[in-house]
């Protein structure tokens, strides 16, 4: 292995760990919002609330999907070809 491909392996281990970290919490953040919605509130208002609260849940899930997922396969295949290699 080259002296910069260990380093962008780092690189992309610290990457899905942000990645993946920013779409639980966001995911978490959206929820809450969701549940905050008061029961005083206008109808039309409280499911605009909704809406906007589980619409922020979904994408920052889906943020985690497609930039955490591929890094974490890759990186799995990575480790799987570097140890099949060191037998």
């Amino acid at each position: 292995m080259a002296g910069g491909e260990g380093t962008l392996l780092c690189a992309l281990k610290y990457v899905g760990i942000v990645v993946a970290t920013s779409g639980v919490i966001g995911g978490a953040v959206g929820l809450v919002h969701a549940y905050a919605t008061k029961s005083g509130d206008d109808p039309v208002a409280r499911a605009r609330f909704l809406a906007i609260a589980i619409s922020e849940g979904m994408n920052t899930a889906a943020f985690l999907s497609l930039i955490g997922a591929p890094i974490a396969v890759f990186l799995a295949y990575r480790r799987s070809r570097t140890s099949k290699a060191s037998l």
